[in-house]
């Protein structure tokens, strides 16, 4: 019997295994525009949109791979539904300091999680002077190559020296595992597991206990 058990339970762990395969699926992240205009000391709000290429549906967060580097210049982007099941429209709130350096800064833009990204997405935010107006139409081009995973790279495509202010924290809140289907998947695969083994050693000790 407790062979048997043991055996139920390693089937088990190994269907569950296949069921958390099947949800992971590629999604992709457009914006409206892939140029982005914002003025010194000035914010501008957008919404993206995030859909599934292929797979499942299950769960992928929005992430500013170069947030850091992006950070050090003044500007922040700050997404308060980062997280999300495909297809969902992330908002996004893009600011520059009064101190960031008039130019072109390259955002780039990562879904990870169960529907991950097959590529970064590229925009191209154009910090303007307070008195220059904004252009009607986007004919500035991103340059920065596009790469198949997440990079740590600066991101940026500015002249001017950079001016040293403090790190403003920017990102997306943190995912609640109970949102992930395979999290989900592996907490009762485990459950299970513990629930069938206790059972195995009760039903043994029974057996050999005189």
């Amino acid at each position: 019997m407790l062979k048997q058990a043991f055996v139920a339970t390693f089937a088990l762990a190994i269907l569950v295994s296949l069921a958390g395969a099947q949800v992971v699926g590629t999604s992709t992240f457009k914006l409206p525009s892939s140029v982005i205009y914002v003025h010194q000391g000035n914010s501008t709000n957008l919404n993206g949109s995030v859909t599934l290429v292929n797979g499942t549906a299950s769960g992928s967060t929005l992430t500013v791979v170069n947030s850091k580097n992006l950070s050090s210049e003044g500007i922040t982007v700050y997404l308060p539904n980062g997280y999300g099941i495909p297809p969902y429209f992330p908002r996004m709130t893009i600011s520059a300091s009064s101190t960031t350096p008039v130019g072109n800064y390259t955002i780039v833009f990562y879904e990870a999680g169960n529907d991950q990204a097959l590529a970064n997405t590229l925009a191209t935010l154009v910090v303007l002077s307070p008195s220059t107006p904004i252009p009607a139409t986007s004919t500035v081009a991103t340059t920065v190559p596009t790469t198949t995973i997440p990079v740590n790279s600066t991101g940026k495509n500015v002249t001017t020296a950079p001016t040293t202010i403090p790190t403003t924290v920017s990102g997306t809140p943190p995912i609640n595992i109970f949102s992930n289907t395979t999290y989900v998947y592996l907490i009762i695969a485990v459950v299970v597991i513990v629930v069938l083994i206790i059972i195995a050693l009760v039903i043994y000790w029974r057996r050999h206990r005189f």
